[in-house]
């Protein structure tokens, strides 16, 4: 989660390109309210694979217990928000754009409220809506986690995803992440976006990694290859979906005809 959001909100602050679109640029306040080592290293990674200094527009706020903040801005405590509001209004100003706010965790900046509470949750939601309003027209990202049953979405009470205008799940492994629009207010959601992790090696012997646009990857590779053999041997370099059944089930990969039109969705969105 943090890997794709960080790498999103640095393009937006350097005004670069995500997904093959020109982003305009736009300040940037991420607050590393966790697992603050990992992400500067990620954002050294970023920096060293690019080759690029940070980001003018990109301030990162590290927040630990002997700070001004006292820890991660908690959303429960309206001096705590105040202070933030304040920063990041600062920000704008200063900028004169609306500003992007990240709260990477949502559960960090939440210590101590009942998230499975609706009343509870509601407080929090109307603290970020405080920050929304401090950015001057600009996004405040909460980056928050599953629960335990992914299936079930957002860890928490629903009041959570009932008050965000869009949601993007991050799941993946093996190097390989899938971002998938589980909500969206702005109309219909788009096909899934697939990424890939490079390794980028740091001094001191560390390593990190940069999130790299990537296609979707084939549930299986022989599969793949069968299928495509199958449509390049045909005139026309075409070939129906049972003739692809029957050479799938001769390769020893048991398939019903309806099950190939999946197989096919997945090569095309692949490329």
């Amino acid at each position: 989660k943090s890997f794709y959001t960080l790498s999103l909100c640095l393009e937006v602050a350097r005004g670069g390109v995500w997904l093959g679109e020109q982003l305009e640029p736009h300040p940037v306040l991420y607050v590393m309210a966790e697992k603050e080592t990992l992400n500067r290293d990620s954002l050294e990674a970023w920096k060293v694979f690019r080759n690029l200094d940070t980001p003018r527009l990109f301030t990162a706020l590290v927040v630990d217990y002997g700070d001004t903040l006292g820890g991660p801005p908690q959303l429960r405590e309206h001096d705590k928000v105040d202070a933030l509001c304040e920063l990041v209004q600062e920000i704008s100003l200063a900028h004169e754009k609306p500003v992007i706010v990240v709260l990477d965790t949502y559960a960090q900046v939440t210590l101590g409220i009942e998230e499975n509470s609706t009343k509870e949750t509601g407080v929090a939601m109307s603290a970020l809506y405080r920050i929304l309003h401090a950015t001057r027209g600009g996004i405040v990202i909460p980056v928050h986690h599953t629960g335990k049953d992914h299936s079930k979405g957002l860890r928490g009470s629903t009041a959570f995803l009932g008050a965000v205008d869009t949601a993007i799940e991050i799941t993946g492994g093996d190097g390989i992440l899938k971002a998938r629009v589980e909500k969206s207010n702005a109309g219909a959601s788009p096909l899934p976006e697939w990424y890939k992790l490079e390794p980028v090696a740091l001094p001191g012997g560390r390593e990190s990694a940069v999130l790299e646009h990537s296609t979707q990857p084939a549930s299986n590779e022989k599969v793949a290859e069968t299928i495509l053999e199958v449509i390049a041997v045909n005139l026309g370099g075409s070939a129906t979906r049972t003739q692809i059944t029957e050479a799938l089930n001769e390769e020893g990969f048991p398939t019903k005809t309806s099950t190939v039109g999946k197989y096919l969705t997945q090569l095309t969105q692949a490329g």
